[in-house]
């Protein structure tokens, strides 16, 4: 691993985008900004997949704005279609697996 996780969750954290007052789109939005970022750092090599999985999970139980960035992007879930998920390069879409384990979490 190039970065450790705590360089990588505190650069998030500084660059976590606005999530608005109760504004689910930017919230989504937010959630998968974060998802993607972190696939690319998977993708660069610069993290191991587990290494992705735990920074989505230190994420989620540190900070609230990705806390509900995560769960309105969980509550999309089901009105999603593949063609909403972003595209990405190698596939492995880390983010949306995410909201499978948060789904099965909260028994949703």
């Amino acid at each position: 691993m190039n970065f450790s996780q705590a360089e990588v969750v505190s650069y998030l954290e500084k660059n976590m985008p606005s999530i608005g007052f109760l504004n689910n789109t930017k919230r989504i939005q937010c959630y998968w900004i974060i998802a993607l970022y972190i696939e690319e750092l998977v993708s660069t090599e610069k993290i191991s997949d587990d290494d992705a999985r735990e920074l989505m999970i230190q994420l989620n139980n540190k900070n609230t704005t990705f806390q509900k960035a995560a769960l309105a992007a969980l509550l999309q879930l089901p009105k999603m279609s593949a063609g909403d998920i972003p595209n990405i390069p190698n596939g492995k879409h880390i983010g949306y697996e995410f909201l499978l384990v948060l789904k099965h979490i909260n028994n949703l």
